[in-house]
């Protein structure tokens, strides 16, 4: 018998937070998901060179992590963190909380800190938790997925390993690229990461649903969702066991402009 795929609904019980941390974000240069190092750095750029503008910044969909969010917070005042399952959200509060049970996000921390010409991470740590204003839920199943709050015209919005999850279908995944850019300003960035020709991931056992993607149905989903000016780049991955089951799956990295009166959400 097939194993059944959990879904968004089954992460409160079923997903193993403190292993999936473990597994994938206690080095950058050891992570479980290959490549991270790639993604870190391709952040540093984009905000150390001025690419990415702005004071106001969303991530949608953040999971127990902020690795995301280091670089950004050099150069971004006003963060917030977006994320369905409450014991993700619970997990970047306890960091914010300075809990002791928190992740320890230090290599990480070093890995950013080396990239900045900078010995000086507890400066680091300071820069992300003034920056980090709230951790709020979210739902792509809403038409405003932040509901109840109803804030929007984000500067840029970074989704990680986030819509494969969530979506069920192409149609699913199309709809919820526009309910994103909803969120946005006119003209403002997302940046997404994520994996293609992949149908489920792993945590500690447990089999994910992951929706299966080629290059070509996330650039037709962006440009029907109002963006522009879409910059894909993708490398190939090899996931440890844990965490797929996938050979052949690749990580894509999206830059993108939202058009003018684009994205009106559905």
């Amino acid at each position: 018998m097939a194993e059944e795929l959990k879904h968004g609904p089954n992460y409160k019980e079923h997903f193993d937070t403190q292993f999936y941390l473990r597994s994938n974000y206690s080095d950058p240069r050891t992570s479980g998901l290959s490549n991270l190092t790639y993604l870190l750095d391709k952040l540093h750029t984009m905000f150390s060179s001025g690419q990415i503008k702005g004071a106001k910044l969303l991530e949608f969909g953040t999971g127990p992590t902020i690795h995301t969010l280091i670089s950004a917070s050099k150069y971004v005042t006003d963060i917030t963190c977006a994320e369905y399952a409450e014991c993700n959200r619970n997990e970047i509060n306890k960091w914010l909380q300075w809990d002791k049970d928190a992740h320890d996000w230090t290599e990480t921390f070093q890995y950013i800190a080396g990239l900045e010409g900078s010995r000086d991470i507890k400066s680091m740590e300071l820069r992300v938790r003034g920056a980090l204003k709230q951790v709020i839920p979210c739902d792509i199943n809403l038409k405003n997925p932040l509901h109840p709050f109803t804030y929007s015209n984000y500067d840029t919005t970074i989704s990680s390993l986030v819509l494969e999850s969530a979506c069920h279908t192409l149609d699913h995944y199309g709809k919820s690229l526009k309910r994103i850019g909803s969120l946005i300003k006119d003209g403002g960035k997302l940046i997404m990461y994520g994996l293609l020709k992949e149908s489920s991931y792993m945590v500690n056992g447990v089999t994910f649903h992951s929706l299966y993607l080629e290059a070509d149905d996330v650039i037709r989903a962006l440009k029907n969702a109002g963006f522009i000016r879409i910059d894909m780049k993708i490398c190939e991955t090899d996931l440890e066991p844990s965490i797929s089951k996938i050979d052949e799956s690749e990580k894509f990295l999206v830059v993108c402009d939202k058009r003018e009166n684009a994205c009106r959400a559905k």
